[in-house]
C-alpha cells in the first residue's frame, strides 16, 4: 500500500481547521469525490456516516481518531478503501502547519493509483480555500 503525503502552512487557526475537518456533512462542499455524507452532527472517534460518492458509489465514512492535533478518517465504497490523516502542527494562532497523508487499497484504488501523489496537495489547497 502506497501513501502520499503533503504539507501546507494554512492561514487559519487549529480550531478553524478542526471545525472544517470535523464537519462531515459539509465535506462534499470541498471534496468533490463526495456527493452526500449523512450522520451525526458531532464528530468523534467511531462516528460513522452514510456516504454517497461519485459514480453512484455508496459506502461509509468514519472518524477513526479525533484529537486537537490529529484527525484520522477512513471511507469505504465497493472496490476502494481510503485511510487519511490530518496532522495539525505548529500554529501561531493565525497560521497552522497541516500535513495530510492518504493511502488507498482495493481494485478501484489501484485504478486510481496515478492520482494518489497529487491528492494531498489538492486537498490541502481546497482546505485552505475553505478556511480562508
Amino acid at each position: 500500500m502506497r501513501t502520499a503525503t503533503g504539507s501546507a502552512l494554512i492561514p487559519a487557526s487549529i480550531d478553524e481547521i478542526l471545525g472544517t475537518l470535523l464537519d462531515a456533512t459539509r465535506l462534499p462542499e470541498w471534496n468533490p469525490a463526495f456527493v452526500t455524507v449523512r450522520g451525526p452532527a458531532t464528530a468523534e472517534r467511531g462516528s460513522v456516516y452514510e456516504l454517497r460518492a461519485i459514480k453512484a458509489l455508496r459506502g461509509e465514512f468514519r472518524y477513526s481518531h479525533v484529537s486537537r492535533n490529529r484527525v484520522e478518517t477512513r471511507w469505504d465504497v465497493p472496490g476502494l478503501a481510503e485511510v487519511a490523516s490530518w496532522d495539525l502542527g505548529d500554529s501561531d494562532g493565525s497560521r497552522t502547519l497541516v500535513t495530510h497523508a492518504v493511502s488507498r487499497t482495493g481494485p478501484l484504488g489501484a485504478l486510481l493509483a496515478g492520482t494518489l501523489e497529487s491528492l494531498p496537495k489538492l486537498r490541502l489547497d481546497r482546505l485552505t480555500a475553505r478556511v480562508s
